[in-house]
Protein backbone atom coordinates (compact mmCIF):
# COMPACT_ATOMS: atom_id res chain seq x y z
CA UNK A 1 0.00 0.00 0.00
CA UNK A 2 1.45 3.38 -1.10
CA UNK A 3 0.67 5.83 1.76
CA UNK A 4 1.92 9.02 0.68
CA UNK A 5 3.48 11.59 -2.27
CA UNK A 6 5.44 14.33 -0.86
CA UNK A 7 7.76 17.13 -2.29
CA UNK A 8 10.38 17.58 0.42
CA UNK A 9 13.35 20.02 -0.99
CA UNK A 10 17.11 19.94 0.31
CA UNK A 11 16.96 16.08 1.69
CA UNK A 12 18.36 16.00 4.93
CA UNK A 13 19.63 19.57 5.67
CA UNK A 14 16.54 20.83 4.07
CA UNK A 15 14.33 18.68 6.47
CA UNK A 16 16.46 20.19 9.42
CA UNK A 17 15.76 23.68 7.94
CA UNK A 18 11.87 23.46 7.60
CA UNK A 19 11.58 22.14 10.69
CA UNK A 20 13.41 24.69 12.53
CA UNK A 21 11.46 27.23 10.40
CA UNK A 22 8.01 25.58 11.68
CA UNK A 23 9.58 26.19 15.43
CA UNK A 24 9.89 30.22 15.09
CA UNK A 25 13.97 30.29 13.95
CA UNK A 26 15.51 32.17 11.50
CA UNK A 27 17.16 30.15 9.17
CA UNK A 28 19.70 30.08 6.24
CA UNK A 29 19.89 27.46 4.03
CA UNK A 30 22.93 26.70 1.80
CA UNK A 31 22.42 25.12 -1.72
CA UNK A 32 25.41 23.58 -3.49
CA UNK A 33 24.71 22.91 -6.96
CA UNK A 34 23.42 24.65 -10.22
CA UNK A 35 20.91 27.15 -10.51
CA UNK A 36 18.50 25.06 -11.25
CA UNK A 37 18.26 23.56 -8.19
CA UNK A 38 18.75 26.63 -6.23
CA UNK A 39 15.50 28.06 -7.83
CA UNK A 40 13.95 25.16 -7.15
CA UNK A 41 15.26 25.06 -3.46
CA UNK A 42 13.58 28.89 -2.86
CA UNK A 43 10.22 27.89 -5.21
CA UNK A 44 10.03 24.99 -2.82
CA UNK A 45 11.35 26.15 0.64
CA UNK A 46 9.02 28.21 3.17
CA UNK A 47 9.46 31.96 3.18
CA UNK A 48 11.23 31.61 6.83
CA UNK A 49 13.88 29.65 4.98
CA UNK A 50 16.28 32.40 2.90
CA UNK A 51 18.00 30.28 0.71
CA UNK A 52 21.79 30.54 -0.34
CA UNK A 53 23.47 29.45 -3.68
CA UNK A 54 26.81 28.54 -2.63
CA UNK A 55 27.46 27.85 -6.47
CA UNK A 56 28.48 24.52 -7.88
CA UNK A 57 26.69 22.16 -10.76
CA UNK A 58 24.05 19.70 -11.17
CA UNK A 59 21.34 18.30 -9.49
CA UNK A 60 20.43 15.02 -6.94
CA UNK A 61 16.97 13.90 -6.47
CA UNK A 62 15.87 11.05 -4.40
CA UNK A 63 12.63 9.33 -4.30
CA UNK A 64 11.27 7.84 -1.17
CA UNK A 65 8.32 5.63 -1.44
CA UNK A 66 6.35 4.97 2.48
CA UNK A 67 4.51 1.57 2.21
CA UNK A 68 2.53 -0.21 4.44
CA UNK A 69 3.24 -3.59 4.48
CA UNK A 70 1.16 -4.66 7.09
CA UNK A 71 2.41 -4.00 10.41
CA UNK A 72 4.86 -1.26 9.98
CA UNK A 73 5.39 1.57 7.79
CA UNK A 74 8.50 1.36 6.22
CA UNK A 75 10.62 3.32 3.02
CA UNK A 76 12.14 2.59 -0.21
CA UNK A 77 14.94 5.36 -1.64
CA UNK A 78 15.50 5.28 -5.21
CA UNK A 79 18.18 8.11 -5.75
CA UNK A 80 20.46 8.76 -8.91
CA UNK A 81 23.78 8.47 -10.08
CA UNK A 82 24.50 11.85 -8.71
CA UNK A 83 23.27 11.75 -5.70
CA UNK A 84 25.74 8.35 -4.98
CA UNK A 85 28.96 9.76 -5.75
CA UNK A 86 31.14 12.28 -3.57
CA UNK A 87 29.86 15.77 -3.89
CA UNK A 88 33.74 16.99 -4.26
CA UNK A 89 33.28 20.34 -2.79
CA UNK A 90 34.55 22.67 -5.68
CA UNK A 91 36.38 25.58 -4.71
CA UNK A 92 34.34 27.92 -5.78
CA UNK A 93 31.24 26.15 -3.12
CA UNK A 94 33.69 25.87 -0.57
CA UNK A 95 34.88 29.56 -0.68
CA UNK A 96 31.22 30.69 -0.59
CA UNK A 97 30.17 28.55 2.03
CA UNK A 98 33.15 30.16 3.96
CA UNK A 99 31.87 33.77 3.47
CA UNK A 100 28.83 32.55 4.72
CA UNK A 101 29.85 30.50 7.77
CA UNK A 102 32.29 33.81 8.60
CA UNK A 103 29.72 35.93 9.23
CA UNK A 104 28.78 34.28 12.29
CA UNK A 105 25.82 32.38 13.72
CA UNK A 106 24.62 30.94 16.77
CA UNK A 107 24.06 28.03 15.48
CA UNK A 108 25.29 25.56 12.56
CA UNK A 109 24.33 22.06 11.35
CA UNK A 110 26.87 20.48 9.01
CA UNK A 111 24.96 17.71 6.98
CA UNK A 112 25.83 14.97 4.85
CA UNK A 113 29.70 15.74 5.18
CA UNK A 114 30.55 11.72 4.72
CA UNK A 115 29.33 12.92 1.04
CA UNK A 116 31.44 15.76 0.53
CA UNK A 117 34.70 14.60 -1.37
CA UNK A 118 37.70 15.58 0.62
CA UNK A 119 35.93 16.37 4.38
CA UNK A 120 38.89 17.53 5.98
CA UNK A 121 39.63 20.26 3.10
CA UNK A 122 36.53 22.12 3.63
CA UNK A 123 36.86 21.67 7.55
CA UNK A 124 40.40 23.32 7.51
CA UNK A 125 39.11 26.38 5.23
CA UNK A 126 35.68 27.64 6.93
CA UNK A 127 35.84 29.13 9.96
CA UNK A 128 33.69 26.64 11.74
CA UNK A 129 34.45 28.27 15.46
CA UNK A 130 32.00 31.26 13.79
CA UNK A 131 28.85 29.61 14.82
CA UNK A 132 28.54 29.11 18.61
CA UNK A 133 26.68 25.99 18.58
CA UNK A 134 27.86 23.76 15.55
CA UNK A 135 25.78 20.23 15.04
CA UNK A 136 27.62 17.70 12.87
CA UNK A 137 25.98 14.61 10.65
CA UNK A 138 27.69 12.57 8.70
CA UNK A 139 25.08 10.69 6.94
CA UNK A 140 25.71 7.44 5.47
CA UNK A 141 29.48 7.24 5.73
CA UNK A 142 29.49 3.71 3.84
CA UNK A 143 32.20 3.59 1.03
CA UNK A 144 33.93 6.66 2.53
CA UNK A 145 37.57 7.39 3.93
CA UNK A 146 37.30 6.38 7.08
CA UNK A 147 40.36 8.66 8.22
CA UNK A 148 39.64 11.40 6.04
CA UNK A 149 35.69 11.52 7.98
CA UNK A 150 37.55 11.63 11.31
CA UNK A 151 40.19 13.94 10.71
CA UNK A 152 37.17 16.37 9.20
CA UNK A 153 35.72 15.84 12.81
CA UNK A 154 38.24 16.37 14.89
CA UNK A 155 38.87 19.86 13.07
CA UNK A 156 35.22 21.43 13.06
CA UNK A 157 34.54 22.66 16.81
CA UNK A 158 31.61 25.55 17.57
CA UNK A 159 33.29 27.96 19.46
CA UNK A 160 31.17 26.93 22.52
CA UNK A 161 29.68 23.50 21.63
CA UNK A 162 30.19 21.21 19.33
CA UNK A 163 27.75 17.90 19.01
CA UNK A 164 28.15 14.56 16.26
CA UNK A 165 24.83 13.50 16.11
CA UNK A 166 23.94 9.58 14.58
CA UNK A 167 21.20 7.19 14.03
CA UNK A 168 22.10 3.09 14.55
CA UNK A 169 23.67 2.97 10.93
CA UNK A 170 26.00 5.50 11.18
CA UNK A 171 27.27 4.49 14.92
CA UNK A 172 27.35 0.72 13.71
CA UNK A 173 29.62 1.99 10.68
CA UNK A 174 31.84 3.67 13.53
CA UNK A 175 32.07 0.87 15.34
CA UNK A 176 33.33 -1.68 12.64
CA UNK A 177 36.22 1.01 11.92
CA UNK A 178 37.37 1.72 15.44
CA UNK A 179 37.23 -1.76 16.11
CA UNK A 180 34.74 -1.80 18.67
CA UNK A 181 31.58 -3.76 19.28
CA UNK A 182 29.18 -2.34 22.00
CA UNK A 183 27.45 1.02 20.89
CA UNK A 184 28.37 2.91 24.15
CA UNK A 185 32.13 1.93 23.46
CA UNK A 186 31.87 3.21 20.00
CA UNK A 187 30.44 6.45 21.02
CA UNK A 188 32.99 6.90 23.71
CA UNK A 189 35.96 6.01 21.05
CA UNK A 190 34.41 8.65 18.95
CA UNK A 191 33.95 11.44 21.36
CA UNK A 192 37.65 10.59 22.30
CA UNK A 193 38.65 11.04 19.02
CA UNK A 194 37.04 14.05 17.71
CA UNK A 195 36.99 15.65 21.06
CA UNK A 196 33.29 16.43 20.12
CA UNK A 197 30.00 15.40 22.14
CA UNK A 198 28.71 11.91 19.94
CA UNK A 199 24.54 11.25 20.59
CA UNK A 200 23.11 8.67 19.30
CA UNK A 201 19.38 8.72 18.40
CA UNK A 202 17.32 5.86 18.04
CA UNK A 203 13.32 5.73 18.33
CA UNK A 204 13.05 4.61 21.69
CA UNK A 205 15.88 6.50 23.54
CA UNK A 206 18.89 8.87 22.84
CA UNK A 207 22.60 8.78 24.61
CA UNK A 208 25.34 10.68 24.31
CA UNK A 209 29.02 10.39 25.51
CA UNK A 210 30.87 11.86 27.28
CA UNK A 211 28.95 11.81 30.40
CA UNK A 212 26.74 8.89 29.87
CA UNK A 213 23.52 11.28 29.19
CA UNK A 214 20.36 8.59 28.57
CA UNK A 215 17.26 10.41 27.87
CA UNK A 216 14.15 7.80 26.63
CA UNK A 217 11.76 8.98 24.22
CA UNK A 218 8.51 9.13 26.04
CA UNK A 219 6.87 10.77 23.09
CA UNK A 220 7.59 7.17 20.55
CA UNK A 221 4.83 7.00 18.41
CA UNK A 222 4.21 3.68 16.88
CA UNK A 223 1.21 4.94 14.70
CA UNK A 224 3.71 6.93 12.44
CA UNK A 225 2.23 9.14 9.25
CA UNK A 226 5.39 9.14 7.56
CA UNK A 227 9.20 6.86 7.94
CA UNK A 228 11.33 9.19 6.80
CA UNK A 229 12.83 12.63 8.45
CA UNK A 230 12.87 12.13 11.76
CA UNK A 231 16.50 12.07 12.42
CA UNK A 232 16.01 15.47 10.52
CA UNK A 233 13.49 16.63 12.91
CA UNK A 234 15.20 15.23 15.92
CA UNK A 235 18.84 17.21 14.49
CA UNK A 236 16.54 20.51 14.98
CA UNK A 237 14.86 20.06 17.78
CA UNK A 238 18.05 19.19 19.56
CA UNK A 239 19.63 22.87 18.32
CA UNK A 240 16.27 25.05 19.11
CA UNK A 241 16.77 23.15 22.17
CA UNK A 242 20.15 24.13 22.90
CA UNK A 243 19.83 27.54 21.61
CA UNK A 244 17.04 28.00 24.76
CA UNK A 245 19.39 26.93 27.08
CA UNK A 246 18.35 23.91 27.86
CA UNK A 247 20.97 21.28 29.00
CA UNK A 248 21.92 18.45 27.16
CA UNK A 249 19.92 16.17 28.90
CA UNK A 250 16.47 18.06 28.54
CA UNK A 251 17.32 19.28 25.43
CA UNK A 252 17.37 15.59 24.26
CA UNK A 253 13.95 14.95 25.67
CA UNK A 254 12.98 18.30 23.20
CA UNK A 255 14.22 16.75 20.31
CA UNK A 256 11.96 13.90 21.01
CA UNK A 257 9.38 16.10 21.12
CA UNK A 258 9.58 17.78 18.09
CA UNK A 259 11.02 14.56 16.27
CA UNK A 260 7.51 12.68 17.12
CA UNK A 261 5.23 15.22 16.01
CA UNK A 262 7.37 15.38 12.76
CA UNK A 263 6.70 11.68 12.14
CA UNK A 264 2.93 12.03 13.69
CA UNK A 265 2.02 14.64 11.54
CA UNK A 266 4.05 13.93 8.29
CA UNK A 267 5.11 17.68 8.18
CA UNK A 268 7.23 20.10 10.32
CA UNK A 269 4.93 21.22 13.92
CA UNK A 270 4.81 24.33 15.12
CA UNK A 271 5.77 25.09 18.86
CA UNK A 272 2.24 25.27 19.72
CA UNK A 273 1.42 22.09 18.27
CA UNK A 274 4.11 20.34 20.11
CA UNK A 275 2.98 17.20 22.66
CA UNK A 276 3.69 19.21 26.06
CA UNK A 277 3.96 22.64 24.24
CA UNK A 278 4.06 25.79 26.67
CA UNK A 279 2.79 28.90 26.12
CA UNK A 280 5.94 30.64 26.04
CA UNK A 281 6.68 32.57 22.57
CA UNK A 282 9.24 31.15 20.71
CA UNK A 283 12.99 33.60 20.51
CA UNK A 284 14.16 33.93 17.21
CA UNK A 285 17.89 33.84 16.51
CA UNK A 286 20.03 36.03 14.41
Amino acid sequence: VLVSSVIRPGGNAGNSARVLAALGRRVVFGVAGSELLHTLAEALMPDEVDVVHLGGRGECVSSILEVWDGSRLVNIMFSDKGCLKPIGLEDEVTSSLARLVERGWDACLAVNIAAWGSPSAAAERVRWDRCRLLLLDTSDARGRRYEELIRALSIMKGSEETIISLNENELAYHAVNLGVREQREALRTLADKTGATVCLHTPRSAVCEPGGIVQPNIFYTDNPATATGAGDAWNAGLVDALLEGLELRDALLHAHRVAACYVAKGAPCTRGQLPGAGEREPKVVF
